[in-house]
């Protein structure tokens, strides 16, 4: 297993010019002779402390009169000043996640076995899940929207999407929505518990009932399915569509969860023209790109957030990279360039598990060190969320 991050911050990578993946996945070196470097924004550093001093008073020259002849008496108490109340907002976050950390160690299960006997404290283990799930908990000013993007199929975009919906919704106990946004036939659906043949275009003809103010919970749980161990919902897409979903009808969708739910995860699909695609990335807070450590899929993901800073869209601070490699799918020559070319941003790998390649992915069915990587990424997406002053 590896769910090792990258932390965010540092130079760049070099690119893909020198990255060459042995067959049979061989591509032409001339394809990375041209790329450039992933260049991502640096905020300014913090402006200057201003520093204020109380003005000197003038002596003024002693006068008879100003003589007193009262005994000295020892100097009574400085007068109470008024607290200050103006937190900045640094200080208030980390009291925030003070807070919830504290909260998370209160639910933790007492030391068991041996570390009972001995009267241990909780072990590193169970103090790093605390972590994670104090941020898995984290309460949100606005909606947070999470955009999971790769323009290359196979990807691992809805095992992605399903897992960061599984871990947020395992810890929160519900409140999450994994929504399918792929143009045609997509399988969020196959890889979810499913209960009912209702999807997403339900919801599109119910929208404009579902934005008034009489509209209620229930009837938009109607179009979607709670799985049963991890709690998220999932909006399944239309099978029987034929044409492309509209930006109008994405805002719409986007507008109705938004009332009642603090978490979206969307599966954007393969479609990166498509209208829905280019509103999803444009709207989300964050914004996930799996790929396998492959140079078919490395550099068409480097193409796609390059597409997105042309379009002036962020891309420091609001992406994370995720590896998402089956049995003898990497190429560890193209994993060390990718690490190299991407580095600044978060990276997260998800360990292989024989549970996620099943039809229907189950939270519980997954091993502990997948859990772990899920509930990783959802922390380093709650990272960054707060970073951005989405939460509070």
């Amino acid at each position: 297993m590896s769910d090792a991050s990258v932390p965010r911050g540092g130079g760049r990578g070099p690119g893909l010019t020198a990255l060459r993946a042995p067959a049979p996945h061989q591509v032409e070196q001339d394809q990375f002779e041209a790329r450039q470097p992933l260049s991502l924004p640096v905020d300014p550093p913090d402006g200057q402390t201003m520093v204020s001093a109380e003005p000197e008073l003038e002596e003024e020259p002693i006068s008879a009169s100003s003589v007193s002849l009262e005994p000295d008496l020892p100097p009574g108490p400085e007068p109470t000043k008024a607290p200050n109340l103006v937190l900045s907002k640094s200080f208030s976050a980390s009291a925030s996640a003070l807070s919830s950390s504290l909260r998370a160690l209160g639910d933790m299960a007492p030391p068991a076995g041996w570390r009972r006997w001995l009267r241990l404290g909780p072990s590193k283990k169970a103090l790093e899940a605390a972590a994670r799930k104090a941020k898995l908990l984290a309460t949100f000013d606005e909606t947070l929207t999470i955009a999971v993007a790769s323009p290359k199929g196979s990807a691992g975009k809805t095992p992605t999407a399903r897992g960061i919906a599984a871990a947020f919704g395992a810890a929160r106990g519900g409140g999450v929505v994994a929504v399918d946004l792929n143009e045609l036939r997509g399988t969020l659906g196959q890889r979810s518990v499913i209960t009912h043949d209702r999807h997403i275009g339900h919801l599109v003809e119910a929208a404009d009932y579902l934005l008034g103010h009489r509209a209620r919970t229930v009837e938009i749980e109607r179009c979607m399915n709670r799985q049963p161990d991890s709690f998220e919902w999932v909006l399944t897409s239309d099978p029987t569509t034929t044409e492309p979903m509209s930006d109008e009808d994405f805002t719409k969708i986007h507008t109705v969860l938004k009332r009642f739910y603090p978490i979206l995860v969307i599966d954007t699909g393969n479609a990166e023209l498509a209208s829905s695609w280019r509103s999803a990335a444009a709207v989300a807070d964050l914004i996930v790109v799996p790929m396998k450590w492959r140079a078919d899929h490395i550099a068409p993901a480097s193409r796609m957030l390059e597409g997105m800073l042309a379009r002036g869209e962020q891309v420091g601070g609001r992406v994370v990279i995720v590896g998402t490699n089956g049995v003898k799918e990497a190429d560890p020559l193209a994993r060390a360039k990718a690490l190299e070319h991407f580095h600044g941003l978060p990276i997260v790998e998800i360990p292989v598990d024989p549970a996620l390649n099943g039809q229907i992915i189950r939270w519980n069915s997954l091993s502990d060190s997948t859990k772990v990587a899920f509930e990783t990424l959802g922390a380093t997406l709650s990272d960054l969320a707060q970073a951005q002053g989405v939460t509070r």
